[in-house]
């Protein structure tokens, strides 16, 4: 039978390449959004280069913020799912103020919910008809992509990107304007409820990464994964048995 004692390596060495290509696709596109969000606010006119260059400048603040709106959120949706959407809404203006206020960190997260607050529900209905708009326009490219033409999905998916997206950027960014001129003197309150959101998914990948390589690299587990090979071989592309070594 194929020797796996060292499967663990094999896939830590195959599985490098992958989590570095991860990475920059994770990079690049937060790198864009934030230069959307930066052409957005300017109040002047931006190459795109120069927009880009503005971009960098606030990427490491803006990633770090929106890293801890997600460590949050999926806390809150953990918690029964209405905690979620309402950290969700809470939250939603944590990007603008590291970008236009300069604050970062759980900071920003607690500046975010003292804008909103008073106003959660106008908030939350507007963003979340922006989402269903998106919501429908992405399965309506699927649809047409899957049964129609797939030129057709193309140009519903371009769509979501070139146009969609940027008018909900836009339509936040005057949700935020007007939060920030209805406010007097800003009292953030505290920030320890957003660090333990944010530590406990950390806690519970970590659990389960340390209890799953435990099961997988595990003599049991191999014995078991070797006698079912032994018993079922792999096949190749057209269905026949592969030999064993």
């Amino acid at each position: 039978t194929p020797d796996i004692s060292n499967l663990s390596s094999i896939a830590i060495v195959l599985g490098f390449p992958i989590i570095v290509f991860l990475l920059f696709e994770i990079v690049l596109q937060s790198w864009s959004q934030v230069a959307l969000f930066m052409a957005i606010i300017s109040d002047e006119v931006l190459s795109i280069k120069e927009t880009y260059l503005r971009a960098w400048q606030k990427f490491a603040s803006y990633f770090w913020v929106t890293l801890l709106v997600g460590l949050v959120v999926v806390t809150g949706y953990i918690l029964f799912i209405v905690p979620g959407i309402i950290l969700s809404v809470v939250l939603s203006m944590a990007g603008f103020v590291v970008l236009i206020d300069n604050v970062s960190g759980f900071k920003a997260l607690a500046r975010s919910r003292a804008y909103i607050s008073g106003h959660g529900w106008q908030v939350f209905t507007r963003l979340a008809m922006l989402s269903l708009i998106s919501i429908i326009v992405s399965l309506l490219g699927s649809y047409l992509s899957d049964n129609i033409s797939p030129s057709l999905g193309l140009i519903f998916n371009l769509l979501l990107i070139l146009v969609i997206n940027p008018v909900f950027v836009i339509y936040t960014y005057l949700i935020y304007k007007h939060l920030k001129s209805g406010r007097g003197e800003v009292i953030e309150g505290s920030t320890v409820l957003y660090q333990i959101f944010a530590f406990l998914p950390i806690v519970f990948l970590a659990l389960a990464v340390y209890f799953g390589w435990q099961v997988f690299s595990s003599k049991e587990f191999m014995n078991t994964l070797q006698k079912e090979l032994k018993r079922n071989p792999p096949t190749n592309y057209t269905g026949s048995k592969l030999q064993t070594i």
